[in-house]
């Protein structure tokens, strides 16, 4: 109570003043308490405020009064997303019947006022002026209909409220706010879970904010981490002398200090037992390469070849030097041999030099 006084002294004097002059009635000083109680309560909710939709304790659906014509009915729904299946809830509502003769006559006990809920019809219950009904929705857009009152004329429904619970309590508006990010939650909203095993070395922790996530374990002298913005994702393996990391960005992905771009990722490297697969329009090799073993190509064109042996169905080039050569078939404008050995030669013409 000394914390109300502290926070709310304007509104405790008023409270003591009513109550001193006897200015209100102990039913309305219960109602201004209840509605002071929501906006309390709605406040401290905007403390962690994360962007949703906050609704009030009276879920309502529809006018919180009207007028219903002798033999009319009223339908009313659940807000929001809707009853919570299988929880309790209470109706309550106010209800005055006007003749037709013009004369008001407010009703209690005397008239009966049905209500309809999964389609059966029954008499409300009734509580210090006010009727009110238990029930369980069975579904979340369950219908509720209360019925005209058994008066020749016109039935007056006031402070209609639908909430949580067993039995009725005092009448607020119904408030539908649209919750923001404030505060220190407008910057950041994090969840951080530690896990340990205490039998062993092995230990998870998990971090998010609204800005991104981290997730690390670690066992012994091995950890790892996978780290995530909207800018980049990175994942980082490492222990006492030794580490590995990817990076993804819109720019490509880096392992490394290698970056490849979206379009050099294009190309397939495929790997199997069987060999490996360059699937690109170009493959560009800068330092040396050794192959040990065969190169089986339809075309190579290079600027030099050099090969202890070379086994080929067909050489085009403006120069071929051979130490010692064997060949099969030799089609040339124009030959320098120091040395020739022939099994057979046709010449057509000889120059003397």
């Amino acid at each position: 109570m000394s914390k109300w006084r502290k926070e709310r002294p304007e509104f405790v004097k008023r409270i003591r003043e009513e109550l001193m002059s006897g200015a209100d009635s102990i039913d309305e000083l219960s109602k201004k308490l209840a509605r002071v109680s929501e906006t309390a309560r709605i406040n401290a909710d905007f403390i962690g405020g994360d962007g949703t939709t906050k609704y009030n304790k009276n879920r309502l659906k529809g006018r919180t009064a009207v007028k219903l014509p002798y033999g009319a009915d009223y339908v009313i729904g659940h807000n929001g997303e809707g009853f919570e299946v299988g929880k309790k809830y209470v109706i309550s509502w106010s209800a005055t019947c006007t003749p037709y003769r013009n004369k008001d006559v407010t009703v209690h006990g005397e008239k009966q006022m049905d209500i309809t809920i999964q389609d059966v019809r029954s008499p409300a219950l009734e509580h210090n002026g006010r009727f009110y009904k238990v029930f369980q929705p069975q579904s979340h857009d369950e219908l509720i209909t209360l019925h005209h009152m058994s008066c020749e004329g016109d039935t007056v429904l006031t402070d209609i409220q639908i909430e949580q619970g067993d039995f009725p309590t005092s009448f607020v508006e119904p408030a539908v706010t649209q919750r923001t990010l404030s505060g220190l939650f407008k910057d950041m909203r994090s969840i951080e879970l530690e896990l340990r095993d205490p039998k062993s070395t092995l230990w998870g922790k998990i971090q998010q904010s609204n800005q991104g996530a981290l997730t690390q374990f670690f066992d012994t002298n091995v950890k790892s981490a996978i780290a995530q913005t909207a800018q980049e994702i990175r994942q980082e393996v490492r222990d006492a002398s030794n580490s590995a990391r990817v990076q993804v960005t819109s720019e490509g992905v880096t392992i490394g200090s290698t970056t490849l771009t979206g379009e050099q990722l294009a190309a397939t490297i495929s790997t199997s037992p069987r060999g490996i697969d360059f699937i690109a329009p170009k493959i560009k090799v800068k330092s040396n390469m050794i192959v040990d073993g065969s190169i089986t190509s339809s075309k190579i064109a290079a600027g030099s070849v050099t090969a202890a042996a070379l086994d080929a169905g067909s050489v085009t080039a403006d120069k071929v030097k051979f130490d010692t050569a064997f060949i099969q078939r030799l089609v040339s404008q124009q030959a320098f041999v120091d040395e020739l050995f022939a099994k057979q030669a046709t010449i057509t013409k000889i120059k003397e030099c």
